[in-house]
């Protein structure tokens, strides 16, 4: 039984931002970027990032160091797509499909 309760622990800090500490923006930004990854095959640009939400390329390289602190994701400098989700960021996205 207690595996049980910390099976769902776990489901639910990852399901929802407010538990993982990741902002609403910061949750779908997340989203955004598996998806492009999986129909594309390559990581998004931060213009392409930028572009989708309508905002400056100032705005989501903040918003990308941010998610990135909090281990979501991982940035690596002067390559032009190089973002990369961590594995919390892949055990959050399989954690929130399944809760929806």
């Amino acid at each position: 039984m207690q595996v049980q309760e910390t099976k769902s622990r776990i489901t639910k800090k990852f399901a929802d931002p407010k538990l993982n500490g990741l902002t609403e923006l910061q949750s779908s930004t997340i989203e955004y970027i598996d998806e492009f990854i999986r129909t594309q095959q390559l990581p998004p640009t931060i213009r392409e990032i930028a572009l989708y939400y309508g905002v400056t390329t100032k705005t989501i390289s903040g918003r990308l160091l941010g998610i990135e602190r909090k281990g979501f994701l991982k940035i690596l400098p002067r390559i032009s797509r190089g973002i990369i989700l961590t594995e919390s960021a892949r055990l959050y996205l399989a954690e929130s499909r399944d809760v929806v």
